[in-house]
């Protein structure tokens, strides 16, 4: 398996990644979900320009997303 690397994901791409099991029309919608959820994420996201409606994360919201719900 390839070691996971920080770099800009698409949102819907690295949602895979953290539910490579669920049907690929879900998982977008479960790892907002997950963000929302997660305490301190959203705020954090925010800090670095995320808005709720991206298709696109940049390399710094992918590493605040992995501090929080580690590597997927």
């Amino acid at each position: 398996m390839n070691k996971f690397q920080i770099r800009e994901y698409g949102f819907g791409e690295l949602a895979e990644l953290y539910y490579p099991d669920r049907d690929p029309r879900t998982v977008a919608r479960a790892f907002r979900e997950e963000i929302e959820k997660t305490r301190n994420l959203k705020a954090s996201l925010k800090l670095l320009g995320y808005r709720g409606n991206e298709r696109v994360l940049t390399r710094s919201q992918v590493k605040k997303i992995v501090k929080f719900l580690g590597e997927p």
